[in-house]
Formats: structure tokens, sequence, C-alpha cells
């Protein structure tokens, strides 16, 4: 990505690319944090210049924004660009959709919200029938595993009874 961006004449469009690239790719590695929001504050500059452009690629932006975020454990400010991801892709896509709800709760899990992760995981348990996708299937079985020790909380039991439900035929 730090190679791509050094070619010049390189378009606004291939640039963000480059740098959600950098960004995922830094979220990731030890001692970057400074790096990684770095790269994603280019991408908010490249967003001023070229507005047009970024509403078409909104909905991916911040489902990557939300992933490079919950990897540098910044869990609050990833449960907004999950948030923004999952109410963006929520009638165009439900793979991305699926993606963007359980990037969130698995981000409100950490956060130690579980009622709200709860009233996710149901918005999750309509859109995982929609899709065949088993990284999606597997996912939202982590999510079950992950939310067990909230299994004394009312919403979260029914949630999970729900999710469950919705995954069964993956399993």
């Amino acid at each position: 990505a730090e190679q791509g961006l050094k070619i010049p004449g390189v378009n606004d469009g291939y640039r963000v690319e480059l740098h959600k690239r950098k960004m995922r790719a830094l979220a990731i590695l030890p001692n970057q944090v400074r790096a990684t929001l770095a790269a994603y504050a280019d991408i908010r500059n490249l967003d001023q210049r070229s507005f047009d452009f970024f509403d078409a690629l909104g909905p991916g932006l911040s489902l990557n924004v939300g992933v490079a975020l919950s990897d540098l454990g910044r869990h609050q400010a990833a449960i907004e660009a999950f948030r923004e991801s999952a109410n963006l892709f929520g009638g165009s896509s439900p793979h991305y959709h699926a993606q963007s709800l359980i990037g969130e709760i698995t981000s409100l899990l950490h956060a130690r919200m579980p009622e709200v992760a709860a009233d996710r995981m149901l918005v999750l348990a309509h859109v995982l029938p929609l899709i065949s996708s088993v990284r999606d299937q597997k996912e939202a079985g982590a999510i079950l595993d992950a939310s067990a020790r909230w299994m004394n909380v009312p919403a979260v039991r029914e949630a999970r009874d729900q999710l469950r439900e919705a995954i069964r035929p993956a399993r």
C-alpha cells in the first residue's frame, strides 16, 4: 500500500483503497496506533476533496474503519463505524450488512454492553438466512460463544436462541 501511494498520478479512488489497506494492515501490528490513525486521517482528507466518490464508498469505508478500530481495541469508536456501515448496507447487501452487524456485536460484547448487543443479535438473526457465507455463519457462532457469559441476561438469552436458530443449518 505504501509503495502504491508513492506512484504519481494515482487517482483518489485508488488512493483511498491503498490508505484503507494500509490502515487495516497497521491496525493488527503492535505499536502502530498513531500510524493507523494517520492512515485514517489521510482517507478523511481525501473524503473532503472527493465527496461524491465517498458517497458510494461510504459503507465499505465505514466497515473497514470499524475493523481497524476494533483491532486497535477502540471498541466504542468501532461500534459507531460498524453501526454506520450496517445502516448503509442494510438495504443493499445482506452479506456486508451481516459483516457490519458481526463487527458491531463483537465490539459491543468487548465493551460490556450485552443488552445492546442482544438487540443487534436479533437483527443479525434475521439477516443470516438471506446469505450463504460460511464465514458469516462461523462468525455468528463465535458471537454465540462470546455472549455465553451473559446468559443470565434475559435479552441476551432470547437473542442467543434466535441467532442459534438462524445458524443451525450451517453447523
